[in-house]
Parts: C-alpha cells; sequence; structure tokens
C-alpha cells in the first residue's frame, strides 16, 4: 500500500496533495480512505490513513433536543447562512449530513454538498428531494466549487468545513444568493465559533453580508455520560439521548437563531458585540426547554 500511496502523491503533485487526497482500498473494490502525508524529523515520511466507514443516521436519531429538531425544520429557515460549530469529533458532519437528509426527504428541492472529503454517502433520491455530492482537494478548489455551484442556484449548498477566510467570504456572499447555505466550521464554543466566523469572512472585521444572511448557529459537543450511562445533568445546555462510544457519550448542543432583520442579535453582530449574545443565547435555550419540559408532560400523561 505504501508504493500506491507514494505513486498518488507523485502523480498529484506535492502542492495540491499537502492537504491529503483521497484513494480506495483495495483498489476498485474497497473503501475511501482519506490520507495524509506528514513528514519527519529524520527526513522520512509516513501516510496517515482515515477511512469513512460511517452511515448517516436519521435527523430524529441523533440526540438532538426536539424543539430544536423541530426549529430547524421551520420553513423560515430556507434562505440565508447556518453554521454548525464545534471541536474535532465533536459530531458536525454527522448533525449536518443528517439535517439535509431531512430537509430533503420533507421540504424537497436540490442540496449540493462540497467536502474535503466527502465523510458520508449521501448522494441520492429523498422523496422529492435530490442530493448531489461533489469532493475536492485543496481549499483553492473549495473557493472554486463553491462559486460554480452557487451559479446552479441550489435550494440547499453545504460546504464541509470551511478552513480558511477565502472560503468564508465566498460562502458568505453565496449565502445572500436567496438559498440556504451550510457549513462547519471549528469554534471552541457558540459565541467564539460565531464570531470567528464572521471575522474570517471580513478579513478581521465582523462582515456584513454576514450579519444580513445570518440564520442560525449550532455548536455540537459529545459529552460523557455518568456511570450509568445516561446523560449528566447539564443546566446551559439541551440535552439529547443518544448514546455512542466507549466510554457512552450523549450529544449536547447550544443554538442560537436570528430570522427576523430586526432582531436583536443582528444589532449586536452589526455593532461586533459579540459577547452581548449570551443574553439571548439563554432566553432561546430556557424557550427551548420549556418546550421540551411541556412535551414531556403531554407523554407522562
Amino acid at each position: 500500500m505504501f508504493e500506491t500511496l507514494v505513486s498518488e502523491w507523485t502523480l498529484r503533485g506535492g502542492e495540491k496533495a499537502r492537504y491529503g487526497f483521497s484513494v480506495v482500498w483495495p483498489p476498485a473494490v474497497g473503501e475511501s480512505v482519506r490520507v495524509k502525508r506528514i513528514p519527519l524529523a529524520n527526513g522520512e515520511f509516513v501516510f496517515v490513513c482515515r477511512a469513512f466507514r460511517f452511515k448517516p443516521r436519521q435527523f430524529g436519531d441523533i440526540g438532538m433536543a426536539a424543539p430544536l429538531q423541530a426549529k430547524l425544520m421551520g420553513r423560515d429557515v430556507r434562505d440565508g447562512i447556518g453554521l454548525f460549530l464545534g471541536r474535532p469529533g465533536a459530531g458536525k458532519t454527522t448533525t449536518a449530513s443528517s439535517f439535509i437528509q431531512e430537509r430533503a426527504r420533507v421540504l424537497g428541492g436540490v442540496t449540493w454538498t462540497i467536502e474535503s472529503p466527502i465523510e458520508m454517502p449521501l448522494e441520492g433520491r429523498y422523496a422529492n428531494g435530490y442530493i448531489h455530492q461533489r469532493e475536492v482537494d485543496t481549499p483553492e478548489d473549495m473557493f472554486e466549487a463553491v462559486k460554480d455551484l452557487a451559479r446552479a442556484t441550489p435550494n440547499v449548498l453545504f460546504v464541509g468545513e470551511v478552513l480558511d477566510d477565502r472560503t468564508a467570504e465566498v460562502v458568505v456572499h453565496a449565502s445572500k444568493m436567496g438559498f440556504l447555505v451550510l457549513c462547519t466550521y471549528h469554534g471552541s464554543d457558540l459565541i467564539n465559533g460565531i464570531e470567528r466566523f464572521a471575522r474570517a469572512a471580513g478579513r478581521g472585521q465582523p462582515s456584513a453580508q454576514f450579519v444580513d444572511s445570518f440564520r442560525f448557529a449550532i455548536h455540537l459537543d459529545l459529552r460523557l455520560g455518568n456511570t450509568g450511562g445516561d446523560p449528566r445533568s447539564i443546566s446551559d445546555e439541551l440535552i439529547g439521548s443518544m448514546k455512542t462510544g466507549n466510554p457512552p457519550r450523549v450529544l449536547s448542543s447550544r443554538s442560537l437563531f436570528c430570522m427576523a432583520d430586526a432582531d436583536p442579535v443582528r444589532s449586536h453582530l452589526r455593532r461586533g458585540e459579540f459577547t452581548q449574545l449570551g443574553t439571548e443565547i439563554d432566553r432561546q435555550k430556557n424557550e427551548l426547554l420549556r418546550m421540551q419540559s411541556e412535551k414531556s408532560f403531554v407523554r407522562q400523561r
């Protein structure tokens, strides 16, 4: 396998392949593997390979609180930009993939994804909707692909994930074209992720286009359950019930929505007052928790 990877690296060219590249192993009959070449201190190098065996989950099975799922599936979430934020391995792509599948199935339309690499197979028809996937190798390819597919005016464009300021800028520009743009982005917490993306798209300053098109952001985390495997009680999070991994982990999320032009969230974003978003995040969280509690009470009755 090592000789095959060296050959692929040479064929693609070091400058383009330095971001990683995909191969099928075993050739023709195997599975997709993402490869990264890493140099060593002694002048040699190794290839780190990552196989993507994940299958997309149903939206109702990922462990997200039902009121938050319902809000995401609302018909007013039809344009602008939505962010899925979190640390590596937090469930950003899993959540986003489940969401766009459910959206295609329920609301129909055409969804395009641009990924580097494709982590989950989504290509196909979903009731009245279609999802098409495109894989790119470099941030430069991602930038060009976003511009190219934006002209195709899909109903949803998913970019996973935004790694550089140039791509953030073109993603925000695409979100002004009348369709919904979704992307994953690294962020240590909800406010940090929103601010970092806004400044990445605005060359250091909060992007005015991002402020105008912002619809929602969700910060995701996988938390350890207690020794009994049940979710811990975390007062500032919406806790789902899906247990995954060993030891068991549960999905937690914090969210911020901004639908109306006169929403106070947009005013804070416009003035660069990111720390002031906390009050609205808590207000929206409490409303979602109230809805979740009421739904649970009705079930118990």
